[in-house]
């Protein structure tokens, strides 16, 4: 889902947790649908958006990756840069990889657009010759952050029994607590799973009509 679309108040998710379990706190709660949310958009990439452009240095110097607020990077998914006009796609590296390979290459830097990520909040460009003050996007795939209190609309429309199972499976999972199941816990794991798995086939059709032909094909960052 590439979109800015509505955002909703995680309390939304509430309800259906204290009809099953009355006697648990509100903060368990909170706690149990967001470690559900940030593990269901680590796993489906489901939660993207375009970022605003920024205008590429003349070196390989970091520059952070600002996403929206009450939510934290989970993956670079599309890079591309404005050449003459068109779009086109910079090649991925790993950081690893790009160390290793400098050595061999006399210290140049590779012909094509690449990009790097020495961390998860910092991405590198080049090579200068072809990208200086060039705009350059990213797409990326977004989790809520610790203290997010809000997920975007689409999630709780479409994927709300899964989140309910990923907090029932925490829950139930906690140690001795009144309601603790550990045969409840592996059903809604299972069940947790298998939205996880729709919701990423679903996703992953989305992101490839997003894709445009002419473009350098991508690899992720680990």
């Amino acid at each position: 889902m590439i979109s800015n679309e509505k955002m909703i108040d995680i309390e939304e998710f509430y309800k259906d947790i204290r009809v099953e379990i009355n006697s648990i706190a509100t903060p368990l709660i909170e706690h149990a649908i967001r470690e559900s949310l940030i593990e269901f958009c680590q796993k489906t990439k489901y939660w993207r958006r375009q970022l605003q452009p920024f205008i590429a240095p003349n070196d390989l110097s970091d520059i952070e990756i600002r996403t929206p607020k009450g939510t934290s990077l989970d993956e670079v998914l599309l890079a591309t840069f404005d050449d003459n006009g068109i779009d086109r796609e910079l090649q991925y590296f790993g950081i690893d990889h790009f160390q290793a390979e400098f050595p061999k290459r006399g210290d140049r830097a590779p012909r094509e657009p690449f990009y790097f990520q020495r961390n998860k909040k910092n991405i590198a460009v080049g090579p200068s010759d072809r990208l200086y003050q060039n705009e350059v996007t990213l797409v990326v795939s977004l989790k809520p952050d610790r203290e997010s209190t809000e997920v975007i609309q689409s999630i709780y429309d479409d994927h709300r029994k899964t989140i309910l199972c990923g907090a029932r499976h925490y829950l139930y999972s906690l140690p001795g607590k009144e309601w603790t199941d550990l045969n409840l816990a592996n059903y809604h794991l299972q069940m947790f799973q298998d939205g996880c798995g729709k919701a990423n086939r679903e996703s992953s059709r989305g992101y490839s009509s997003f894709r445009r032909p002419g473009r350098v094909s991508r690899r992720f960052y680990i």
